[in-house]
């Protein structure tokens, strides 16, 4: 995990936190659709540990334009992020996932 490379060169937990902001660790994707993937919460970033077949996650409804978060998949298998309903993921079509790759 990226914090804890960070943390074992020698900086601080706090120091990491305010780098990278609040982490989400150990996350379990869910569901095999937009509507019954696992929901992510407001965190910069989420790491995914555990990864099913065809399963996903979906992110934070109340995104602004611009605003991003790091989604780590260590996870066995792809990971699909699913945008809020009626949402889109850079360029990709309106409810369409990006995936991430394990």
């Amino acid at each position: 995990m990226f914090a804890g490379h960070m943390m074992a060169g020698g900086m601080s937990a706090n120091l990491v936190r305010g780098l990278l902001g609040q982490v989400s660790p150990s996350l379990t994707s869910a569901g095999t659709t937009q509507t019954d993937a696992y929901a992510m919460q407001r965190a910069t970033v989420q790491v995914f540990t555990t990864v099913a077949a065809n399963s996903g996650a979906i992110l934070p409804t109340g995104m602004e334009p611009g605003e991003s978060l790091l989604v780590y998949n260590s996870g066995a298998e792809s990971l699909s992020i699913y945008p809020p309903v009626g949402g889109t993921i850079n360029e990709l079509a309106v409810n369409t996932a990006l995936t991430v790759t394990a």
